[in-house]
């Protein structure tokens, strides 16, 4: 995550994929959420989050828990 940190300090464009909601808030000014490749929401870190929390909710299949765990 420090090489990560690093490269956005640096104004790098990155491509973060990530199921962990606390490493997508530390390291994303922006989120999207797809389902099976499908692009469902693309905006800010916190709308992003609320929807995939939604997503888990309902049981939706193709989603993942939502951790806190490692990267």
């Amino acid at each position: 995550l420090e090489t990560l940190r690093t490269l956005r300090r640096r104004g790098k464009t990155l491509l973060f994929v990530s199921h962990s909601t606390e490493a997508v808030r530390e390291m994303c000014d922006r989120a999207c959420l797809f389902d099976h490749g499908r692009l469902l929401y693309d905006g800010g870190v916190d709308e992003t989050l609320a929807r995939y929390a939604n997503l888990i909710t309902a049981g939706h299949a193709s989603a993942h828990p939502v951790t806190a765990g490692p990267v």
